[in-house]
């Protein structure tokens, strides 16, 4: 009794197998096109390019071919679809099918957005190199940041030196000569009017090297910038020369600017214009500090630029996996190059499941009378004439016979179910001959007497529900004509 009672009450597993079957979900595809073709439209559409893009992530992830990869992509977006109905129509256990759910969508999403990234590498391909040239191109512009302001504080000490150089040197105090140092000899060029010169046409010799130092460093960030927005994957390796050379030309302008014999003059000035020096100078001191007030810690590292490899489906696939376990440990990750497709995802899942369901039967536990009787075409006021209407048709001659003379024929996996009528039995015959001309069923040919006709699949149930529902109309029939005789005989 007990295996009895079982194979007559399949588990909730046994019944979510059943309905992951290919014919089952495809049979109820059909009906779903014809309650919603719009919306059966849209899905026909989003189901293949979500399986094609997201193939695109399978292969990338698992090196699959890409026909593999596709028919896994074509398996992953046919389970979420099932489960997605089967949790709708309630068949079998919700948490379990739900959770099915999520994990699978979740792949969907994972497989998709890297399919999305891959489908464009030149996008990829910038994105990448962006996420070290940001920090770069910022390193470029403050490093020439630096030097203009080194540049700046020279052009101080220059203007300076050579302000104060004219003075000593003018032949006359008429002229404009004053002393500006305690060893000053007069009037006219001598040491120290020379001395003055020397030192301001050295500060505008660094100023000028520092200006075209940050004027270089600007120009390579600029040209490194330009090579990665115009970067394509038919350019790569060309690309990546570009932008390392102009990495290194950032390098190389910060490194030219002499920084020892700044240095070297900036001590000997602070030597002979301190008290005791050569030529006590508090002005001079003073411009000397502002240059030493520069920060040069921007110059003490050189830039690096490491090219990325190659955009690919595998990349993208492992980027967006390494950005995870970053953002998982805590680090900083970033997510730019995946933000738009992980936020498509959900949003394309939303408008598949929603036509999906738009395009599947609703389903209420409570009243399943009512849903059998919307999905064979009858009014749900007359549900509660489908217990008598079914027994009686399986009670009905018609059917009976019509059973009585299926038989089932073919192999294994070839099996099908074909009916003999006898050629003398013109009624079915004629009744054969004309569901043949519609599709219903193949003509295989007279054979011993008997014209073999092999019935589509769902020939039985679809005959099975006409009968009902001509039994159903003819009930109506039959409540509405007593009524029309008492309204006449009132009359």
């Amino acid at each position: 009794m007990t295996i009895f009672s079982r194979h007559m009450k399949p588990s909730a597993l046994e019944r979510m197998m059943q309905r992951l079957r290919p014919r089952a979900f495809a049979e109820r595809f059909a009906e779903g096109f014809e309650r919603s073709p719009v919306a059966f439209g849209f899905v026909a559409v989003l189901a293949p390019a979500i399986a094609y893009v997201s193939a695109l992530g399978v292969r990338g992830a698992m090196g699959a071919p890409f026909p593999i990869a596709l028919i896994i992509g074509v398996l992953g977006v046919y389970a979420q679809c099932a489960f997605f109905a089967m949790l709708r129509a309630g068949d079998g256990p919700k948490f379990r099918i739900a959770t099915f759910l999520f994990v699978v969508s979740a792949w969907n999403a994972a497989s998709l957005s890297a399919g999305v990234v891959a489908a464009n590498p030149d996008a990829m391909g910038r994105a990448l190199i962006g996420r070290q040239l940001d920090a770069t191109i910022a390193d470029a512009a403050s490093k020439a940041a630096t030097l203009e302001t080194l540049a700046s504080s020279f052009d101080g000490l220059s203007a300076y030196s050579t302000r104060q150089s004219e003075r000593e040197g003018a032949p006359s105090k008429a002229a404009g000569y004053a002393a500006t140092c305690q060893n000053s000899t007069g009037p006219g060029v001598g040491p120290i009017s020379t001395w003055r010169k020397s030192t301001g046409d050295d500060a505008t010799t660094r100023a000028a090297s520092l200006r075209s130092a940050a004027t270089t460093a600007r120009r390579a960030a600029s040209d490194s910038n330009r090579a990665a927005l115009s970067y394509s994957l038919s350019t790569h390796d060309q690309s990546m020369r570009q932008i390392g050379d102009a990495v290194a030309a950032i390098g190389a302008a910060s490194a030219a600017t002499d920084r020892l014999g700044m240095a070297a003059m900036l001590n000997s000035l602070d030597a002979a214009t301190r008290d005791g020096g050569v030529c006590p100078d508090s002005d001079l001191q003073g411009l000397i500090s502002s240059v030493r007030a520069v920060r040069l810690d921007p110059l003490n590292h050189g830039s690096v630029f490491t090219a990325p490899p190659r955009p690919s489906e595998a990349e993208a696939v492992a980027d967006l996996w390494a950005q995870v376990i970053k953002w998982w440990k805590g680090d900083e990750a970033d997510f730019s190059l995946y933000a738009f497709p992980l936020l498509l995802s959900p949003f394309i899942d939303l408008v598949l499941m929603t036509m999906l369901g738009m395009a599947l039967p609703c389903r209420r536990a409570d009243d399943d009378e009512a849903i059998i009787a919307a999905r064979m075409g009858i009014d749900l006021d007359e549900a509660p004439l489908l217990d008598d209407a079914i027994a009686a048709v399986a009670a009905d001659p018609i059917w009976t016979d019509l059973v009585g003379n299926v038989e089932d024929a073919g192999k294994r996996w070839l099996r099908v179910k074909r009916i003999r009528i006898h050629k003398e039995d013109w009624a079915n015959l004629h009744r054969m001959r004309h569901l043949a001309e519609l599709g219903k069923v193949h003509d295989g040919g007279m054979v011993e007497d008997h014209q073999v006709y092999v019935l589509r699949p769902r020939f039985l149930f679809e005959r099975f529900d006409q009968l009902i529902r001509k039994r159903i109309i003819a009930s109506r029939v039959s409540r509405v004509a007593p009524s029309s005789m008492q309204t006449e005989n009132a009359q």
